[in-house]
């Protein structure tokens, strides 16, 4: 827990001098009252059929979706069921992701041009 709110102070800080902040700034870290997650830090085989990679979360506040570099094809996601090869593109080594701007709550299932690929998800 110490680690991801010291990675979270660091982006946040980073962000803030990029807006035009000043090392004496003031940045406000609340603590989040997200409900714990569905599936913290796994993976999902993706195949050429769809495949469900995140459930409906209605408080989700976070989550990442990672191609993992190993993976030689690419694998394409839907915000919503039944993913299809021209949904969003996510390829080998790349990683989408949710935040308070783009968050989206319900169901994000996944597909596989070709072969049978990885993506691991991380939420909050």
């Amino acid at each position: 827990m110490q680690q991801r709110l010291l990675a979270a102070f660091g982006l946040i800080f980073a962000v803030a001098l990029l807006l035009g902040a000043d090392s004496r700034s003031t940045i406000i870290v609340e603590r989040s009252t997200a409900a714990a997650a569905n599936q913290v830090g796994s993976c999902v085989s993706v195949t050429t059929s769809s495949t469900n990679v995140l459930a409906s979360f209605a408080t989700r506040h976070h989550a990442t979706l990672i191609a993992l570099d190993s993976n030689t094809a690419r694998v394409r996601f839907r915000l919503g069921a039944t993913a299809t090869t021209s949904d969003m593109p996510l390829p080998a080594g790349t990683s989408y992701v949710m935040d308070s701007l783009t968050m989206y709550t319900g169901v994000v299932d996944a597909i596989a041009e070709s072969g049978t690929q990885t993506v691991c998800k991380v939420e909050w």
